[in-house]
């Protein structure tokens, strides 16, 4: 049965690494090359150390975010179901398992938030004397992956026989309206 294990796994959402910078900074530094090529142009008008100077700080700051973008891709995400459990791998959030005979019903509420265009996905696990739930974000995956393990997960609770009710909930000026959320 293990060979029936479909997972999708994800590396989104993470700061590269600790040397990382704002991005309203790369403004500045390209403000501050400019600054000095043109203080170098005044400085040595016949020669072209500023070009060269400036080429190369130009270059160096490339060489920078492309060894920042290398060096760490982020942090592993991972969402793992079989006919036995379902498994979800979050950084920074302890692993969340359930067994498919734990529960009898799967609740997926969409929240929308109108202040951002920002997604949380609600995954509620029910049976007749216990919820057990998880929420996902766009931080912990793209998109697509999400609505890909939906899918999965819809295809898997049919499989199994469970219910599954999934549904958006938008919040549009203190209105609630909820409508059913279309997995494809």
């Amino acid at each position: 049965m293990e060979s029936e294990k479909k997972e999708i796994f994800d590396f989104s959402g993470e700061k590269f690494n600790k040397l990382t910078i704002p991005c309203w900074s790369i403004f500045v530094i390209v403000l501050l090359i400019a600054g000095l090529n043109l203080f170098l142009m005044v400085l040595f008008p016949e020669s072209q150390i500023a070009t060269y100077i400036s080429v190369g700080l130009i270059v160096i700051f490339i060489l920078y975010f492309f060894y920042i973008a290398t060096k760490s891709p982020g942090k592993l995400r991972k969402f793992s179901i079989s006919r036995k459990n379902i498994k979800i791998l979050l950084p920074y959030k302890p692993e969340f398992l359930i067994y498919w005979i734990d529960f009898e019903k799967i609740e997926i509420r969409l929240k929308i938030f109108e202040f951002k265009p920002f997604l949380i996905y609600n995954l509620h696990f029910l049976s007749h004397n216990s919820e057990k739930k998880v929420s996902i974000s766009l931080n912990d995956f793209h998109k697509d992956k999400i609505i890909e393990f939906l899918r999965i997960l819809r295809k898997y609770a049919h499989i199994m026989e469970k219910e599954f009710i999934a549904v958006k909930e938008t919040n549009i000026s203190g209105i609630y309206f909820v409508e059913d959320l279309e997995i494809y």
